[in-house]
């Protein structure tokens, strides 16, 4: 299945504020930046934008260390 046509297809990319990411082993298949980075100065959000998520991996990388 194409990746493209689930991003477009996907009801709330919209909505959706940040960077969508799809990697092979080398290259890029595919990647989708929207929104803001900032929503009260408009900042848009870019291919580089760090994004503040606090603890909010740990559970994930747990999961995939565990996973290893």
């Amino acid at each position: 299945m194409d990746i493209k046509k689930i991003w477009h297809d996907w009801s709330d990319a919209e909505i959706f504020s940040g960077v969508f990411s799809v990697r092979a082993e080398d290259s890029i298949v595919f990647e989708a930046v929207q929104g803001f980075r900032n929503r009260s100065e408009e900042l848009c959000n870019n291919i580089d934008t760090a994004f503040g998520i606090a603890s909010g991996t740990k559970m994930f990388t747990g999961l995939a260390v565990c996973k290893r």
